[in-house]
């Protein structure tokens, strides 16, 4: 079990507001859910700022939230800047194809282990029933 504490960003962007202006699924969501997947979030760029060499896999609810913050591209980059030095970049959609799957579900396990060592938490299952959970984050050199 980890002694630290991990620091989780603060961003320069209101994200449960967003959300709640979204036309996306998370707009239907209650403020307290919100909450709890913005939290989610802020865990997963903490894990993408000290992890940098890994194929970071979003469960659905922190994609979702993560396309709410790539929705304010000022944000978003100067959100980027200060975590990460430089734009965190989406791959949408990766593992939907056949011959990523096993990729995929690898880099899913990879996360998993990291978000439950540093947090001490599950990571999933996803808090939203939709089950287009494809994608990751690219490491950043």
């Amino acid at each position: 079990m980890s002694t630290h504490t991990i620091e989780l960003p603060e961003l320069s962007v209101d994200l449960v507001e967003k959300a709640k202006r979204s036309t996306g699924p998370l707009a239907d969501m209650d403020e307290e859910s919100l909450k709890v997947i913005e939290r989610r979030y802020r865990q997963f760029l903490a894990l993408a700022r000290d992890h940098r060499d890994v194929n970071l896999v979003p469960t659905r609810e922190i994609d979702e939230m993560w396309h709410v913050h790539m929705l304010c591209p000022v944000a978003y980059f100067d959100d980027c800047t200060q975590i990460a030095g430089q734009i965190m970049d989406h791959d949408g959609g990766f593992g939907r194809a056949d011959g990523e799957v096993e990729e995929w579900r690898r880099q899913w396990n990879e996360t998993s282990a990291i978000w439950e060592r540093e947090f001490q938490e599950s990571y999933g299952p996803d808090m939203m029933t939709c089950d287009n959970g494809w994608g990751r984050m690219l490491p950043r050199s």
